[in-house]
């Protein structure tokens, strides 16, 4: 089983890969350049450990996610392809807002029909309800 994170070392991305390594087979976790001493950490928190880990370099504002061919190739057929990288603060300008958030989930669906994925799962910001004060539902989104 091949599974592909991103958004590893959010918070709800280091409970989903803590989940994983429950279940059998290898995690691939996109994680930019930057971030690799985030993941570090993380690494040694996560039973069992790092071993079963791989991470991948990219960038979530670039097409195909900005990973290399030889990554994608490791890549091809994965199971599950999770999608969890955004910015989730509300006082981000608009530019870097859909770089991430719109832009990197259609990086992420393109690469992830790319790879041939059997299942994509995606994990919206929570803030896709913008200042909306109660109940919010899917057919909401003009709101």
């Amino acid at each position: 089983m091949r599974y592909f994170v991103t958004g590893a070392t959010g918070f709800i991305g280091r409970h989903l890969v803590s989940e994983l390594l429950k279940r059998e087979g290898t995690i691939y976790v996109l994680v930019r350049e930057g971030s690799r001493a985030r993941l570090e950490e993380l690494l040694s928190s996560w039973d069992p450990g790092p071993e079963r880990i791989v991470p991948v370099i990219g960038d979530l504002t670039a097409p195909g996610l900005g990973v290399s061919d030889a990554d994608k190739e490791r890549l091809q057929g994965a199971e599950h392809f999770f999608h969890l990288a955004a910015i989730y603060d509300m006082s981000a300008d608009e530019e870097s807002n859909r770089r991430a958030n719109v832009d990197g989930t259609q990086h992420a669906l393109e690469l992830a029909n790319e790879l041939g994925a059997a299942h994509f799962h995606h994990t919206s910001s929570i803030a896709v309800s913008g200042r909306y004060r109660g109940l919010f539902l899917e057919d909401m989104f003009d709101e």
